[in-house]
């Protein structure tokens, strides 16, 4: 491993040290200069060598020493000769470039020079967050996620379904289905020996870890473009370079000890990083800066969980609407229509009783309906399920939102069931909200909505494996198109021809009692 000796000793980085021995060995010189006469070495120069090149390898005795001369010929080619020798060579003026390296192109210049791969413990404060994440095991239990280790439910599946619940879901969360037997199928929830990040101070909260691997991967990346100081700025250096109050603080708990950086904005738009472990003060690039700046909850929250199912256990599928439920069973290696049937029917008047409509001919206008409804592709609606986002938590909406909404109108829900019709996972779909698209807060009464304030509309949902309810954007809901799993509500056929024969007769009657157009004069 190279390690600079001179002006300061510390690891090199070696592939910059590699590529430079490398291009040095293979570089060639032009052509050998004749010395059938004697010239002095003040005519090239090389009494004032603009650099000097010393190699030692294992074979010599003593260092080889090159020089490069001062001036060049008249095509800018340079002079070469070593220290002892007498002969010139005259070369390109690539030379030049290896001649004049410093100290800088042969120094690591990554920010964060060790792995991160055994990081348990990092903390960071910037203007959106102040966290401090910590690695727990698998089996540690994070709050508001159903555990997934739970025996499943006694709830039967579609044949043995008994009635629907209310259709409204208040704040305090009072429905409580009986889906204790939710399983996440997560990266992070699959393996309880795996660890996950969590952060210290709100364990509530369910953290995506592949995307903190991905930010810390973020960390080896910012490159130093110059090396301010060896040592810790001075009070006066700090005021100089605007070294009063970070912008972010980062502290990185590694086995070689604790890593602690401060990151700064001077007046003159320099990005300054005090790495107080290292007594160093060095600039770095504003993409790096923003990178670490800009991070927030958002970034690092899982937003898929709610929705991360075992497909692959779904045996049977309830769909529900306000009026209607329909059954899909899995048999024969694909998706077959069960039963369907209305929520909520108007009993019979004995007075119309005459005029019901016999069931066969129901049955055989019901018919063309179900075998429409037995076409619709179920496997691409749970692969749709599958994918589903949140786009806002609860408490990301603001305060505005939970006082002025106590509840939520239910429109439709999906339940899955095991082989043995236990309920294993279920979705509840609400009427949509309307949220302001940028700070997340419901539009006050009478508010012109700006440009930055447009609104979007959100579609509540409830899920079984979260504890409390999540929003998604309506234009995903909307792709779900839940609306072609129902048939069309039909009234009681009695109504429905009852409620016809009067709006005939009053028709009727108002045809006779209005004046005819035709038969109509106007004199003077």
């Amino acid at each position: 491993m190279w390690t600079i000796t001179h002006p300061l000793v510390e690891p090199s980085d070696e592939p910059s040290v590699n590529d430079f021995l490398k291009s040095i060995t293979q570089e060639k010189y032009d052509k050998k200069l004749s010395r059938s006469f004697d010239f002095k070495d003040d005519f090239y120069g090389f009494n004032q060598p603009l650099g000097v090149l010393k190699v030692s390898t294992q074979n010599s005795q003593e260092p080889l020493i090159f020089l490069l001369a001062k001036n060049k010929n008249f095509e800018g080619s340079v002079y070469l000769k070593s220290e002892k020798g007498t002969e010139v060579y005259l070369a390109s003026s690539v030379w030049q470039t290896y001649f004049e390296k410093k100290i800088f192109d042969f120094r690591k210049k990554s920010l964060f020079s060790e792995s991160l791969a055994s990081l348990e413990k990092w903390q960071i404060k910037n203007s959106n967050v102040d966290f401090k994440f910590e690695k727990v095991t698998q089996n540690k239990k994070i709050s508001n996620v159903k555990d997934s280790n739970t025996k499943g439910s006694n709830t039967k599946g579609p044949v043995a379904r008994g009635k629907s619940g209310d259709n409204t879901l208040s704040n305090n969360n009072s429905e409580n289905k009986q889906t204790t037997g939710a399983e996440l199928n997560n990266k992070d929830k699959t393996d309880e020996s795996k660890k996950i990040w969590t952060e210290v101070k709100h364990s509530d909260i369910l953290l995506d870890s592949s995307k903190i691997q991905e930010f810390l991967y973020t960390l080896s990346q910012p490159m130093i473009t110059e090396f301010v100081s060896e040592s810790d700025p001075t009070n006066e250096q700090k005021i100089k370079w605007d070294l009063i109050k970070p912008l972010v603080t980062l502290k990185l708990d590694l086995p070689s000890g604790v890593w602690v950086s401060e990151f700064y904005k001077s007046k003159q738009g320099y990005f300054y990083v005090w790495i107080k472990n290292r007594h160093q003060v060095v600039k770095i690039a504003q993409s790096d800066f923003d990178k670490m700046n800009g991070l927030n909850l958002r970034q690092l929250r899982d937003y898929s969980f709610a929705f991360a199912f075992d497909k692959n256990k779904a045996k049977s599928v309830s769909l529900e609407s306000n009026n209607q439920n329909v059954d899909y069973l899995w048999l024969e290696n694909k998706w077959a229509l069960g039963q369907t049937s209305l929520k909520h029917q108007e009993p019979l008047n004995n007075n119309d009783i005459k005029n019901e409509v016999p069931k066969s001919d129901e049955k055989k206008n019901e018919q063309p309906i179900r075998n429409e409804l037995g076409k619709i592709d179920l496997a691409l609606l749970i692969d749709q399920i599958n994918l589903l986002t949140i786009d806002q938590f609860k408490e990301e909406l603001g305060l505005s939102f939970k006082s002025n909404h106590s509840s939520y109108v239910k429109n439709y829900a999906v339940n899955f069931y095991e082989e043995d019709k236990n309920l294993f996972f279920s979705l509840d779909f609400y009427k949509a909200i309307e949220v302001n698209k940028n700070d997340g807060k419901m539009p006050k009464k009478g508010e012109k909505q700006t440009a930055r304030q447009a609104s979007k509309k959100l579609i509540p949902v409830k899920s079984s494996l979260f504890n409390d309810i999540v929003f998604i954007l309506e234009s995903d809901f909307n792709k779900l198109q839940l609306d072609r799993f129902f048939k069309p509500h039909k009234t009681n056929p009695v109504q429905e021809s009852s409620q016809s024969s009067q709006s005939e007769s009053q028709s009727e009657s108002q045809s006779q009692s209005a004046p005819s157009a035709s038969k109509t004069e106007v004199t003077k």
